[in-house]
């Protein structure tokens, strides 16, 4: 796999690039990330509640994957605070829109 620097990486980039499995919840240690796209993978599971910890992120597209469950609390709120588009979340998923 790849390896990111925990200070440095602000983006990741992998759109359409057949990534199976989960998404870790090691990406919440990414601090500086302000830009997720892994939209048109084959990713499963559910988003990672650490993800809710990525105060930068501005962005994030994981529409059409085989994610499932529900949107965390905490990534909720990101969302809210950070004015993220929850189409890219949720397009093409099985996600529950939980947020308010």
């Amino acid at each position: 796999g790849d390896c990111y620097n925990i200070e440095e990486t602000q983006s990741i980039s992998k759109f359409s690039s057949e990534l199976k499995g989960s998404i870790p919840p090691s990406i919440g240690k990414l601090e500086n990330l302000n830009s997720i796209e892994l939209g048109f993978n084959l990713l499963k599971g559910e988003i990672p509640k650490e993800i809710g910890n990525l105060k930068k992120l501005k962005y994030l597209g994981l529409y059409s994957n085989n994610l499932s469950g529900k949107i965390p609390d905490n990534l909720c709120d990101l969302i809210d605070e950070n004015n993220i588009n929850i189409k890219r979340i949720l397009q093409g998923n099985k996600i529950k829109n939980s947020c308010k």
